[in-house]
């Protein structure tokens, strides 16, 4: 059977390398594909840096992929019973080809890059499908595309940063930071961002606001709640959960970091502030939230098990 198999997958790749090379669209189509393998290098080693310093994004990056695509392999068939018309076909293939030659000359931006091999997926589905497979499969579309961009979080960040100006999260994070250290009984002060302890002082970041893991919390509701089909109203609530959960467990990060830079020394400071100590409040988030998303879901869940 395995056997079997393994030679299906052979015998499918060579006839679609066999089309690439007889074929005008099929030569633009592996031009674009060409264009993937230059961006994902980019891509895998954005998701790894940001796994190393103890983010989860890649948790948006698999979880809308994989929401997007199957959402699209049910209706497989009639897609590719796709009738597409000349005109379509030239739009897609002049995109495809506009992204990938484009792209070796963006490599100085990440960004740049991922929009770039957005818009040669968009050519080779456009060219293949026409572009009534996104008015069709708007949100399938739509979550394949985001999938491809590697750090959801930093981009949500800039946009929060350009409509609410710089430092606001960092300033209300640091202040609450000295809030719970005064009802610890410790005499903190703040600075802006800085939070000050008799013995020293700490800076609120950007990457210690909690806001990465409100982004993340958020984009898994949405997937989880569409994954299970539950009703715009949870998913919303549950979203709005995910959010307040990130930014009230930060609170206690943020008082720990400060412990550990004033008083507990720099190895202290590196290993709560990188890979483990990430991890480590990661997974207390997930947990908080699981429970809170399990009593939000659980309804809905229990109503598709009935049908």
């Amino acid at each position: 059977m395995i056997a079997m198999l393994k030679q299906f997958r052979y015998n499918q790749l060579q006839s679609f390398l066999s089309w690439c090379l007889r074929t005008y669209h099929g030569r633009v189509i592996a031009i674009g594909l060409i264009a993937g393998l230059v961006y994902m290098p980019t891509y895998v080693s954005v998701l790894i840096q940001g796994i190393l310093a103890g983010r989860s994004t890649i948790v948006l990056n698999l979880g809308f992929l994989g929401l997007g695509l199957e959402r699209l392999w049910r209706h497989r068939e009639e897609i590719a019973a796709t009738k597409v018309w000349p005109d379509d076909r030239a739009i897609g293939l002049c995109l495809i080809l506009g992204g990938a030659l484009w792209l070796p000359f963006s490599l100085h931006s990440v960004s740049l890059q991922a929009f770039l091999w957005m818009l040669v997926l968009i050519g080779m589905a456009w060219s293949s499908f026409t572009p009534q497979l996104f008015g069709r499969f708007p949100l399938a579309s739509a979550f394949i595309l985001v999938s491809m961009y590697p750090n959801h979080a930093w981009l949500s960040n800039q946009i929060f940063r350009a409509l609410t100006g710089a430092y606001l999260l960092e300033n209300l994070m640091a202040w609450l930071g000295s809030v719970a250290l005064r009802l610890m009984g410790y005499a903190a002060e703040t600075q802006g961002r800085f939070l000050s302890l008799p013995e020293g002082a700490v800076e609120v970041g950007s990457g210690c606001t909690g806001f990465d893991m409100a982004v993340v919390l958020a984009g898994v509701s949405i997937i989880w709640g569409l994954f299970i089909k539950a009703n715009r109203q949870r998913i919303a609530i549950a979203m709005v959960s995910g959010i307040a959960i990130a930014l009230a467990l930060n609170i206690p990060r943020i008082v720990l970091l400060a412990f550990a830079a004033v008083y507990w020394g720099q190895d202290s400071f590196d290993f709560w502030h990188g890979f483990w100590g990430g991890q480590i409040f990661a997974a207390i988030m997930f947990t908080a939230y699981y429970y809170a998303a399990m009593a939000i879901y659980s309804p809905a869940q229990k109503a598709i098990i009935k049908r």
